[in-house]
Order: structure tokens, then C-alpha cells, then sequence
């Protein structure tokens, strides 16, 4: 499952190239923006 779309994405990083804040979609905790954003295990097997 995706965070957002892609042209949602490249609209968000347009604004924080320009330096402005960005609310991102969905409720997030601060982890895991620490730790970055991974595909879950699930979605790494291969059918």
C-alpha cells in the first residue's frame, strides 16, 4: 500500500525543496520517520 500518489509525492517534495512544511497523509508516529520508511516483510516475499 502506498503512503500517497506519485504526483502527490513530487508535489511534496516541490514544497520542501522550497522550504516549506508539508503535512503528511495518514497518522504517523515519529519513529518511524527515525527510522525511515521500509517495505513490510510481506510484501518483500516473492509468489
Amino acid at each position: 500500500m502506498a503512503i500517497t500518489t506519485p504526483r502527490m509525492a513530487e508535489e511534496m517534495m516541490e514544497r520542501l525543496y522550497r522550504g516549506e512544511e508539508i503535512v503528511f497523509p495518514g497518522g504517523y508516529e515519529p519513529e518511524q520517520f527515525r527510522r525511515g520508511f521500509h517495505a513490510a516483510p510481506e510484501m518483500l516475499r516473492c509468489a
